[in-house]
């Protein structure tokens, strides 16, 4: 039986699908809600281990990352953002994609 905490499909759950307007290979699922909403969703899909991204969040903005999935999930006043990448290496240039754009945005 699937653990509920690690079911892509019960993640997927809480999003729907959206068109691709990038180059970046994946998924992109979107969605809507509360931050108390987002920081539940993510405390049912646990196993994932998601790794709360502190430098590219502040007060209107959660981001947390996930290895075992190849995901990146933000929150971002009400909009839900979810990338899954294809594989590790799409991932890998997603997570240096996103420092440098929320590196760059600090300046």
């Amino acid at each position: 039986m699937n653990n509920p905490n690690t079911s892509t499909e019960n993640l997927l759950s809480n999003f729907e699908k959206a068109e691709r307007n990038e180059t970046r290979k994946g998924q992109l699922y979107r969605s809507r809600g509360s931050l108390e909403s987002f920081y539940l969703m993510l405390r049912r899909s646990n196993g994932f281990k998601w790794q709360y991204a502190e430098k590219w969040s502040h007060s209107y903005r959660a981001i947390f990352t996930s290895s075992m999935i190849n995901a990146i999930v933000t929150y971002c006043e009400g909009d839900w953002i979810l990338h899954i990448s294809d594989d590790q290496e799409s991932f890998e240039s997603n997570i240096k994609h996103a420092i440098q754009f929320y590196e760059t945005e600090k300046n």
